[in-house]
């Protein structure tokens, strides 16, 4: 009976840990995003993580810092993002 308890409480363990995820965003979401792009980056460097969405944040900042796309002042501050 002790180990049935345990089971069971280990399965809703894992099943509420398992909703816990931050839902990735694709590249195209950032694309569309500008700020959330931004401090999605931002975060992803100050931590040092990694993972899908600071890979699909990254990218879209790059675009961002094309000068030749954007405004000079967005350009500006995603280059300065990405140094």
């Amino acid at each position: 009976m002790k180990k049935v308890e345990n089971s069971l409480l280990i399965m809703v363990a894992i099943l509420i840990l398992s909703g816990c995820k931050e839902e990735v965003k694709s590249y195209a979401w950032y694309s569309e995003h500008q700020e959330e792009t931004y401090q999605t980056y931002k975060k992803c460097k100050e931590k040092g993580e990694g993972g899908n969405n600071c890979n699909n944040a990254y990218r879209a900042a790059v675009n961002f810092s094309n000068e030749l796309l954007y405004p000079k002042e967005v350009s500006d501050k995603f280059t300065a993002l990405l140094k």
